[in-house]
């Protein structure tokens, strides 16, 4: 048995000669984790309020469905039944003279530009600056216009405009509201 080592369970550790194991030491915290007394604790939010959090995951998710749904109506239009039912669709609106490829060509030009410049804006929406919140009120302003102008001419009233009618109108409130002007334009 070495000599330096403590013999027993009543000798400590130092005492022998051995010195004593050295445990890390941690540093203090740089910040107290309780404001000193008589200083109330400041509350300093940091980051995107919650309505542009919303903004940007409901962009993402309308992009991605915008690049999806000209995939889908190719898709649909490769069978033949619903080929004929979109040709009878068509054909009860007054659109004879358009061929189904045509309209799904038009589909994929509109809802893939739409989902390529929604994901777009998504992916820049997080960049503090009186620019990219013009664009993007610029974007669901134009959205909305765009497709209630469709509508009250009748190309294409339905569920579907809508629907992205009442969503551009949504998110363009979000964009609008106090707390996301004022991250954009440090109001």
């Amino acid at each position: 048995m070495d000599p330096q080592q403590p013999s027993g369970p009543h000798e400590a550790y130092g005492q022998s000669g051995y010195p004593a194991p050295a445990y890390p030491r941690y540093p203090e915290p740089r910040y107290p984790r309780y404001p000193a007394p008589g200083h109330p604790q400041q509350s300093v939010r940091h980051g995107k309020p919650g309505t542009l959090v919303a903004v940007r995951v409901l962009m993402f998710l309308a992009g991605a469905l915008g690049l999806l749904i000209p995939v889908l109506v190719a898709l649909l239009a490769m069978d033949p039944d619903v080929a004929a039912g979109m040709r009878e669709s068509m054909d009860d609106k007054g659109q004879d003279g358009v061929s189904i490829q045509s309209f799904v060509m038009a589909t994929a030009i509109i809802t893939g530009i739409y989902g390529v410049l929604s994901v777009a804006l998504a992916s820049v929406l997080g960049i503090r600056s009186r620019v990219v919140h013009a664009l993007l009120v610029a974007f669901q302003a134009f959205i909305v216009v765009m497709t209630a102008a469709g509508m009250l001419t009748e190309t294409g009233v339905g569920v579907g405009n809508v629907t992205v009618v009442l969503f551009a109108a949504l998110l363009l409130g979000l964009l609008l509201h106090g707390r996301s002007r004022a991250y954009y334009w440090g109001e």
